[in-house]
């Protein structure tokens, strides 16, 4: 290497010069950049990009030459399609490939929003911290269940399980509240614990079992609403 690449020991750079500490700039501005999207809940990443979207769809020239809105575009894509990272990576491989996270994130949202949305605020909390309390592998599996489209063609309970049913006050009430549709309701629960149950351990399974049965009856009737759907 030639000596004159070699500044003299302890010689100042010239004020023409670059140093280490500029690049660390380009670095640190980049990895601002990446934080920044990191940080961003998923809700504010489709604000974003939507007002991106506008932005492309009224003013397309003056997109076409902004290069930082498209790299910021890109980002807020790639965090999308990421998918949270407090999720299960396997069940984001399989939302990938049938269809994309993006469109199962979207349905087990819709699911947890008609869970929620009969809920006040504190048992919506209360509904929230307890499902985040349960195993992984039981929440990945109900989040699972949460991504399928709704609408089954379950077969519907019999007459004597609907009557069954109804000798608790939780069940009671939803089967008013399904009125004719409570047979094909029950079928769905039927269904819908079936299938989550058969990929839980037996230390599993109960842990889900105890979970409903410790909720209070608006969680509880919650629950049974998406199960139902």
């Amino acid at each position: 290497m030639s000596n004159d690449l070699i500044p003299a020991s302890g010689a100042p750079p010239a004020a023409s010069e670059l140093t280490w500490t500029d690049l660390n700039l380009l670095r640190d501005e980049a990895d601002a950049f990446e934080r920044s999207v990191d940080c961003l809940t998923e809700a504010e990443v489709e604000r974003e990009l939507s007002r991106i979207a506008e932005y492309r769809r009224t003013n397309r020239a003056a997109y076409v030459k902004d290069e930082e809105t498209q790299q910021r575009e890109r980002a807020l894509l790639a965090k999308r399609e990421q998918g949270p990272s407090d999720l299960d990576p396997e069940l984001l491989d399989e939302w990938r490939r049938a269809g994309g996270v993006e469109l199962h994130l979207k349905i087990a949202q819709e699911a947890a929003e008609t869970a929620l949305e009969s809920l006040s605020y504190s048992d919506q909390q209360d509904l929230v911290q307890s499902f985040d309390s349960l195993p992984d592998a039981v929440q990945t599996q109900i989040f699972r269940f949460m991504s399928v489209r709704p609408g089954g063609t379950a077969r519907p309970a019999s007459d004597a399980v609907v009557e069954k049913f109804k000798e608790k006050d939780v069940g009671a009430a939803m089967v008013k509240e399904w009125g004719r549709q409570a047979a094909r309701k029950l079928g769905q629960i039927r269904d819908a614990t079936r299938l989550m149950s058969e990929k839980m351990s037996a230390s599993e399974e109960q842990a889900a079992r105890d979970w409903f049965d410790l909720l209070p009856a608006s969680q509880q009737k919650a629950v049974l609403r998406v199960l139902a759907r």
